[in-house]
């Protein structure tokens, strides 16, 4: 059976998230996390990728990207750190030809109602359920993953 493992995240909206979040990785001399940059406008993003090449991080496996995120955004963090996955949600998908050259780094996260949605069904790909996602409706805590 394949390792698996759990790595911390730097999630939040504003430099201070990412700078808290930030100090406690460089504490804990974290090498490897995952990158939620969904929330951070393009200034706060900038400002994150600077100080994350002056912290203990060597490794983001993981990143989800905001529709606004850039090829250049993306290619530093598969550079410096080895990025091999990015997260997008559904609605992004129309926005394809912005991430031209990473077609298969890109990962469908599914959306709140934990379904697939019908332009989905005929392709073959990853996707990934992220369980943040679930809502206080939902009949259990953990989200029904689908198959395709």
């Amino acid at each position: 059976m394949p390792t698996r493992e759990l790595i911390a995240s730097i999630t939040g909206k504003k430099k201070k998230d990412w700078q808290d979040k930030l100090s406690e990785i460089n504490q804990r001399q974290l090498t490897t996390v995952g990158l939620f940059m969904q929330r951070f406008a393009l200034r706060e993003r900038r400002g994150l990728l600077g100080a994350l090449r002056q912290s203990s991080v060597t490794h983001i496996p993981l990143v989800h990207i905001r529709e606004d995120t850039t090829r250049e955004e993306m290619r530093i963090l598969q550079q410096h750190f080895g990025a091999r996955y990015f997260t997008i949600h559904e609605f992004m998908f129309q926005r394809l030809q912005n991430w031209r050259g990473f077609y298969k780094q890109l990962y469908l996260e599914m959306s709140t109602d934990n379904r697939v949605a019908p332009m989905f069904r005929s392709r073959r790909s990853a996707v990934s359920v992220s369980i943040s996602h679930t809502t206080k409706s939902s009949p259990s805590p953990r989200p029904k993953i689908m198959s395709m």
